[in-house]
């Protein structure tokens, strides 16, 4: 008997096509130039700026040395603060200097840059 939910051989070819799609759109790149391993971080992020409305971003990787993370305009300061907040583990707060800020595509852009600083807060205890 087949276990429950297990692909049917129509799926499985689904999710081959699927994957074979999506190697295509991140080829091997050969030599990474990298020195830090990075981090996937697909997160919600609150990038602040002097003189700037805050905005939300969309995390791409993070790495010892920097970040790097999807926004909807370009991007015209060159020091920023991102934060990320959960109230179950708390707030990480990173000082980022930016480096680059690139059009991607569907009107979204892609910048990066070097961490300053970095801070860690717990979780706010809540009154009662």
């Amino acid at each position: 008997m087949p276990a429950l939910n297990a692909p049917t051989p129509s799926d499985q070819e689904t999710l081959r096509r699927i994957a074979a799609f999506v190697s295509l759109l991140r080829p091997e790149r050969g030599l990474e130039r990298r020195q830090s391993q990075r981090i996937a971080l697909p997160f919600l992020l609150r990038l602040e700026a002097a003189g700037s409305e805050a905005i939300t971003v969309v995390g791409k990787d993070i790495s010892s040395a920097g970040i790097g993370f999807f926004h909807q305009q370009p991007l015209a300061m060159r020091q920023a603060k991102l934060t990320l907040s959960d109230p179950r583990i708390g707030t990480l707060s990173l000082e980022v200097e930016l480096a680059w800020c690139r059009f991607c595509q569907l009107g979204w852009y892609e910048s990066g840059g070097r961490l300053r600083d970095v801070q860690l807060s717990p979780p706010v205890a809540k009154a009662g």
